[in-house]
């Protein structure tokens, strides 16, 4: 019996043993099993166990494939009592983020280093006429604010930078913003002092400035704040960020009066050379091979093309747009975007691409695709492309890819920027099934999903693509940008703490959220200074302030950040051959019953309605505001009841002459009658 424990003890496997395995992708704990089985041993793995990655070998040793499952998920082998574990340290996830850093710094010192230091008449003069240019192109536009064009301020800008250590810029926030000041308060670094010879250069430029820009009186430009005489009291505030991980930076450098004014700006964006890795020689030259479920998959990724001429707008904002259907919402394509995203995105057109390249070269295969590369891969593979062209390209998409003897290995290029946008399979499969048949998540289902899964702000990504589809597009965009996930995320603590009241203001939200405090002041400056894809522009002039939280006066604490509002609707719900439902106000009826066969497109057989009841809906709505701004963006918790169905001629008698108002329109317009989502 000793004998028998002993053994089991010092047992390992045999890692000269030939395997065969080839497989889509599959999470990393699936291919294991397989290859426990082959090998009669236990192997297992731990952090990555989720992670997809695509397998084809034949005759391969075991130890080879360890090796290179390994190195692709960025992991170790760990030795255990009877089993082998695939694990990721800490230490290792912590290493994956330094390269990325010393990459960004090496790739951004020169872009620093080649900065200018002053500014020569010529550069003045020729800012001064472009400056001009731009008022005089937008004369009669009711412009107020010029915010292109060079001012003196870009010397100190520009001085501040190299002073900086090149790390710190390089690490500037995705999403959010880095703030030094010459006064710093808490929360703010230090900004290094200028030389005084940096001074002098700067004051001689203002001086220029004011004498070469004449500037209308009804309009402000960011180098005539240089014609401002320069207070004996002032702070310099610089701020750095990037709008995703692979980005450039957009900095800039603002000086304040005491009073918080603007006094002068500058701002530049440095973008640095794409990183670049060494790659194999490619090991086919064939045409790239994909099924038909690939291809499918691939076509219905692709950008919806404009639809030409009007549209009609229900009162429940369903745009109904008029000439051919818009393939983003064919039933069809929404149907295999579930399809992918319940069984594995990556398992169709890309796993298609990996397997033929091993396949065309002769070669084994183990690939980590990253998910920030899922939409790019799909736009080259939607042409006809050669596997050597794929391969090339493969640097600028983010995966390393090498070739050796018998075996090829792609994986990504930086494992800290696939661990940023990685999507969680399990969180996505579950928002989707809460969005039901039309893509309608309630606003519980989205607080949920950013709450337990955190998503990506990178708009090439795996999940934002394939939630543009099932969700049509619209709500993928709420949770593609960091400012309205931070806003999400605070909403979820609010109502968990108090569900009885449906307002949060900044007040609120400053005395009852520290942990989620900078994500709320994050959000709340992005949002006032203009939100969505532009939050990392600055806002208009007399705002400029406000992209510093503790510059000038301080923000009124009744000012409402996140506000959840409810508004009700009675009309009718129509359905449409295939369970395709819309909400349609009395007009909207009219408008479906006066569309001749000829002018309806988009579904088969032409049928008026199917069914057709009153419905009361009610609209919950999530709204991000600034002050007395407009909403930065609105989501929608939809419930509909239908309670009876009713013929047309069962309409209540008021609305005959709205429903006879949208017949007229309905004979002249062309309408794409697709599988729209209810109200």
């Amino acid at each position: 019996m000793l004998g028998v424990l002993l053994a089991a003890v010092v047992q390992s496997p045999d890692l000269s043993k030939p395997i065969a395995l080839r497989t889509v992708a599959k999470p990393v704990s699936e291919i294991l099993r397989d290859v426990s089985g082959q090998a009669g041993f236990n192997f297992a793995a731990n952090q990555v166990r989720d992670w997809p990655i695509i397998v084809s070998v034949k005759g391969l040793p075991v130890g080879q494939l360890l090796d290179r499952i390994a190195e692709v998920t960025d992991s170790e082998w760990v030795k255990e009592r009877d089993r082998w574990v695939l694990t990721r340290s800490v230490a290792r996830v912590k290493k994956a983020v330094e390269i990325e850093l010393e990459d960004r710094a090496a790739r951004l010192k020169p872009v620093v280093d080649a900065l200018p230091t002053e500014m020569t008449d010529a550069d003045i003069e020729a800012a001064a006429a472009e400056i001009k240019k731009t008022i005089l192109e937008e004369e009669g536009s009711g412009l107020k604010t010029v915010m292109s064009g060079t001012s003196a301020a870009n010397i100190l800008l520009n001085a501040s930078l190299k002073r900086l250590p090149i790390s710190e810029i390089a690490a500037a926030p995705i999403s959010s913003f880095v703030s030094y000041s010459s006064d710093p308060r808490p929360g703010q670094r230090r900004l290094p002092a200028f030389s005084p010879a940096t001074w002098k250069d700067y004051l001689a430029a203002r001086a220029k400035f004011a004498k070469v820009i004449d500037v209308p009186p009804d309009v402000q430009v960011s180098a005539g704040l240089s014609s401002l005489s320069l207070p004996s009291q002032y702070q310099i505030i610089l701020g750095s960020s990037r709008p995703f991980a692979s980005a450039g930076i957009n900095v800039w450098l603002g000086l304040f009066g005491s009073d918080g004014k603007i006094l002068d700006l500058a701002r530049a964006s440095l973008t640095m050379a794409p990183a670049r890795f060494e790659t194999s020689p490619s090991p086919s030259e064939s045409p790239v091979s994909v099924s038909d479920a690939g291809k499918r998959l691939i076509h219905v990724l692709q950008p919806s093309r404009t639809l030409p001429g009007p549209s009609f707008t229900t009162q429940l904002g369903d745009v109904l747009p008029v000439g051919a259907p818009d393939p983003w919402t064919a039933s069809e394509n929404v149907a295999v975007a579930r399809v992918a995203i319940q069984r594995e995105p990556l398992s169709y057109a890309i796993s298609d691409w990996v397997l033929d390249l091993a396949d065309q070269s002769g070669k084994g295969i183990v690939a980590h695709i990253p998910d920030f590369a899922f939409n790019p891969l799909h736009q080259r593979l939607a042409s006809t492309i050669q596997h050597d062209v794929l391969w090339k390209a493969l640097p600028d998409l983010g995966i390393q890819a090498k070739a050796d003897s018998n075996l090829l290995t792609l994986k990504p290029s930086m494992f800290a920027r696939a661990d940023r946008y990685r999507a969680d399979r399990g969180a996505l499969r579950k928002l989707v099934a809460a969005g039901g048949q039309y893509g309608r998540p309630s606003l519980g289902a989205l607080l949920d999903y950013v709450g337990s899964s955190p998503p990506v702000t990178y708009h090439e990504n795996l999940d934002i693509k394939l939630l543009g589809l099932v969700f049509r597009r619209a709500l993928a965009n709420f949770i593609g940008f960091q400012d309205q996930v931070d806003a999400l995320r605070l909403l979820r603590a609010f109502r968990a703490e108090d569900r009885s009241s449906d307002r949060l203001t900044l007040g609120q939200a400053l005395s009852r959220f520290s942990g989620p405090y900078d994500a709320m002041l994050r959000s709340f400056y992005a949002s006032r200074s203009g939100g969505g894809t532009h939050r990392s522009s600055l806002p208009e002039l007399p705002r400029v302030s406000e992209f510093d939280p503790f510059a000038g006066a301080a923000p009124d604490p009744q000012t409402p950040v996140i506000m959840d509002l409810a508004h009700g609707f009675d009309g009718v719900l129509a359905v449409f051959e295939g369970d395709h439902a819309v909400g349609l106000t009395p007009v909207g009826v009219g408008t479906f019953l006066g569309l001749r066969p000829e002018n309806i497109s988009g579904f088969t057989p032409i049928l008026k309605f199917k069914k057709l009841h009153p419905a009361r809906v009610v609209r919950h709505s999530l709204m991000f505001r600034a002050g007395t701004a407009g909403s930065s963006f609105d989501i929608e918790d939809v419930e509909y009841r239908p309670e009876v169905t009713w013929t047309v001629d069962q309409l209540p008698a008021d609305w005959k002459d709205q429903i006879e108002e949208g017949r007229k329109n309905g004979a002249v317009i062309r309408m794409s009658v697709g599988p729209l989502p209810p109200p």
